[in-house]
């Protein structure tokens, strides 16, 4: 063989390896098996609690991760957020490629209170490492690469380190951001893209859709309408909704992924992370480069049949609406006899306000029952461990009296208008109030309303008594799926739903009316033409009643804590240095159960109370806990405190309060706090901090000021033991000491 073919050879093989180490496509192998070993390394670090020591190791085993694959990295302070202190820090990796767009994907790395599934709690910690493994050997030339393994997510402060490395950017423009929190891999991604009026824009929304769809991932997707809504409405009603109205009100495009928790759970654990990984990857590729920094807030996506998505602009659904309103109206101007009926109707009735506060009273009758059923059982949080009942009991009751009412009607009888067109008229004069007001707000919202208002013409249209049955059933179709959505996802909104104010029974009779309007007309249509005058509301009115004995009887009698549920008990002792005292508190959100208490060799036993607390006095504890040192020296006007706080168990908390005799009671501290008035600040420590402790802070040197330092720590100051069932006890010893400065 020729040197010119050995030397061929050689280049084709090294051409060969080249491609083989720079390949779009990463081995399921090499995959797997880096997930495997940072679950290895990853897995017994949990719970990760904000400044815990879990959190603290997993940060360090990031840092050396980051340093063994040759990737830039910057330790971060949580500090730019006011009034706020974390002992929990930021790590921002970078890709730096010199491009003008950067893409910035977060990852959470402490974990929240009541995390139910702990398998996969590393797992987007993990894919972030790989993603960054996979692009610094292969660095792409149209996008920067960050990765902000950000601290202190769940705490006091929700998406305290994203939003303190937003606040540390110079330049937010031409800034990407994607937040993954993958809890269990074995369900289905799932993204969400919208917080207050504003959302994602489409081009980042179809760069995730694509590439779900190019590797037949069935991603989770909601109506972003029905979600821009929720989250206008109450802006914690759906998950990343606070975080993601923060960043577009900065102009900065992002999108949230998770796993969809109320997906099946898949069984191919390989697959699924291979899926997770090809998607997030081919997300980012896809993002473009030349993309606007504003963009358009009222486009609609829907999912088509095969994991198709179709994006309809604002501009696209606006002319339908346009057209077919500018349609509905010519339609009516050619029925000029029925259009003059029903402003006949609508200026020579009464009906109107009485019937709207009459559902008003309705209403506020079924929110009644709700609230005491409510406050007889106890705890403020069963509406939402049962909420369908709730929900069911009140349209029960709503239902019913209504039922009655109409019922009442046919046997005095009461005329509440001239003639039966008065019905249909008003509904589709509230109608299109409606459409008016909220599509003002948020034009989607219009669709839903129109939809109502051709529902309601067809059913005015219609002489069939089935067809009057369906289109009444269809009209509120829409309104129903959003309020679906709010009792599976947006549990804490449909709270204000379930039993809200007057104001807020006042909304929902406004927004109910028309439709109870349409149910009144199709019971005078039925009765005409069976002549069988109550037959049907009769049934109605049964079954609704029945249906308030069952659910009543349900809420009332069924064990709260039940089928894994657990009453929460929070058992914590109070100690006071300056009195010399201490107590031990017993403490729940609902009633506490039968018990039995053991403390101090003493027995103490509690049945069929129906308290929330029990508090008693105990021996102060032997030992000093908690020391406390402090120096006081004067310098250019003013008092600096030196405070050192040392503990013999782990603290989890500190609040400091101080009282001065002055308007300002605090001048200068090393720790953030606030003014709650003009002579009282609290110092914010923060959770888990580093121990012994040390607090400087300046004062006026006239001014005389009282510190009350409140130190929490892991456990009761005594040994307390609590036999009850079905409890989860919550231990903990809060600690006080007074200083006179």
């Amino acid at each position: 063989m020729t040197k010119e073919c050995w030397f061929l050879l050689l280049v084709f093989l090294l051409f060969l390896s080249v491609t083989a180490v720079y390949s779009d496509e990463i081995p399921t192998d090499d995959i797997y098996s880096a997930f495997s070993a940072y679950r290895e390394a990853f897995s017994s670090l949990f719970p990760r609690e904000e400044g815990s020591g879990e959190e603290k190791t997993l940060r360090e085993l990031i840092k050396e991760e980051l340093y063994e694959l040759g990737i830039p990295y910057a330790d971060m302070p949580i500090d730019n957020i006011e009034g706020f202190h974390t002992f929990s820090r930021d790590i921002l990796a970078t890709v730096d490629t010199r491009s003008p767009v950067t893409v910035c994907l977060v990852v959470p790395v402490n974990t929240y209170n009541g995390m139910k599934t702990v398998e996969y709690h590393y797992a987007s910690i993990a894919f972030a490492l790989i993603l960054l493994d996979r692009i610094s050997r292969n660095p792409p030339m149209s996008y920067n690469l960050e990765v902000l393994f950000s601290g202190a997510e769940y705490s006091s402060h929700a998406f305290a380190g994203t939003f303190s490395y937003i606040k540390s950017l110079r330049d937010r423009q031409k800034r990407v951001v994607l937040y993954l929190s993958i809890e269990n891999i074995r369900q289905k991604p799932r993204i969400y893209h919208t917080g207050g009026i504003r959302k994602s824009p489409a081009w980042l929304v179809m760069s995730v859709l694509r590439s779900a769809e190019a590797r037949n991932i069935d991603m989770g997707f909601s109506s972003s309408s029905i979600y821009q809504m929720l989250s206008m409405i109450y802006k914690d009603a759906t998950p990343f909704s606070s975080l993601l109205s923060n960043l577009y009100t900065q102009g900065i495009p992002a999108i949230a992924i998770a796993n969809d928790k109320s997906s099946p759970i898949i069984k191919d654990e390989r697959q699924a992370v291979t899926d997770i990984m090809a998607m997030l990857e081919d997300s980012i590729k896809r993002i473009p480069t030349d993309y606007s920094t504003t963009w358009e807030n009222h486009y609609l996506v829907v999912k088509l049949p095969y994991m198709q998505y179709l994006v309809i602009r604002e501009y696209y659904y606006t002319l339908f609406i346009f057209l077919s309103i500018v349609l509905i109206s010519a339609i009516a101007f050619t029925r000029y006899r029925s259009i003059k009926r029903y402003f006949k109707a609508l200026t020579s009735s009464y009906g109107t306000p009485l019937v709207f506060v009459i559902l008003t009273i309705f209403l506020m009758l079924a929110t009644l029952l709700d609230r005491s059923i409510l406050e007889f059982k106890g705890y403020d949080r069963l509406i939402e461990l049962r909420l369908i009942d709730f929900v069911f009991l009140k349209l029960s009751v709503s239902i019913f009296l209504f039922s009655l009412f109409i019922w009442i009607i046919h046997i005095i009888p009461i005329r509440l208008a001239k003639n039966t067109h008065f019905y249909t008229a008003n509904a589709l004069l509230f109608l299109a109030i409606d459409m008016a007001i909220f599509g003002s707000i948020l034009l989607p919202l219009a669709l839903f309303f129109l939809w109502a208002i051709v529902c309601t013409l067809l059913f005015s249209s219609s002489r069939n008594i089935f067809l009057r049955v369906l289109f009444s059933l269809l009209a509120p179709l829409w309104f129903i799926r959003a309020f679906a959505i709010m009792l599976t996802e947006a549990r804490q909104l449909a709270r204000l739903i379930v039993i809200p104010t007057l104001s807020g029974d006042l909304f929902l009779a406004f927004l109910l009316l028309p439709f109870f309007l349409l149910l009144m007309r199709l019971d005078i249509y039925i009765h005409n033409k069976r002549r069988r005058k109550g037959r049907l509301l009769v049934v109605v009115i049964s079954i609704s009643l029945v249906a308030i004995v069952a659910f009543s009887t349900r809420l009332l009698l069924t064990p709260i804590f039940a089928n894994n549920i657990k009453q929460p008990v929070d058992v914590y002792t109070i100690s006071s240095d300056n009195t010399n005292t201490a107590s031990l508190n017993i403490e729940s959100p609902a009633y506490l159960p039968d018990m039995t208490i053991k403390y101090a060799n003493i027995y103490r036993g509690l049945s069929s109370a129906r308290i929330k607390k029990l508090s008693f006095l105990i021996p102060p504890p032997r030992e000093e806990v908690i020391s406390y040192d402090y120096s006081i020296k004067t310098f250019l006007g003013r008092k600096i405190i030196r405070l050192y706080i040392n503990s013999k168990r782990p603290i989890k908390k500190i609040k400091i309060e101080v009282t001065g005799s002055g308007d300002i009671p605090i001048l200068d501290c090393n720790f953030p706090y606030i003014s709650t008035d003009k002579n009282t600040a609290i110092i914010n420590i923060g959770k888990n901090p580093p121990l012994p402790l040390e607090i400087i802070l300046g004062i006026k040197e006239s001014d005389r000021a009282r510190m009350v330092i409140h130190t929490t720590t892991d456990e009761t100051a005594i040994p307390v033991e609590i036999d009850a069932e079905n409890i989860e006890i919550n231990r903990y010893g809060k600690y006080i000491k007074t200083l006179d400065l």
